[in-house]
């Protein structure tokens, strides 16, 4: 009867412990233009929990209960952390990094064949 009693009870706690997460929703976009932005990463901060927005800037992430915020990361952007603060819609803006680079010289090594630059490079002439 202990083990009967024991299992169900250990039934409850897993089950209570899947419904204790929360799905966020949202959409990112750049600020500049409005355009959403494709492929941003979303974590839950300190976890490891991660999701992607899709073509049109969307996403869906479960959030575990105590955890509060979502960091927006995106080559070429500024990394975003927001609250969620009970809300299960949250929408981001997210801003260029862009680092003006002064005095940069490319230098390249190397030989290439006078017919293979010809054929691949005909449109630079």
């Amino acid at each position: 009867m202990k083990k009967i009693l024991l299992l169900t009870l250990s039934m409850l706690v897993g089950i209570s412990a899947l419904f204790a997460q929360q799905r966020v929703t949202g959409t990112v976009i750049f600020a500049e233009d409005g355009s959403p932005l494709p492929y941003v990463t979303v974590v839950v901060a300190g976890t490891t929990i991660t999701s992607q927005t899709d073509l049109d800037g969307v996403y869906s992430i479960n959030v575990p209960a105590g955890r509060e915020e979502l960091t927006f990361t995106y080559v070429g952007m500024q990394t975003v952390t927001v609250q969620i603060a009970g809300r299960s819609v949250v929408d981001v803006e997210m801003v260029s990094d862009a680092v003006a680079l002064e005095n940069v010289i490319v230098v390249a090594y190397g030989t290439a064949k006078k017919g293979f630059y010809r054929i691949c490079c005909r449109s630079i002439e």
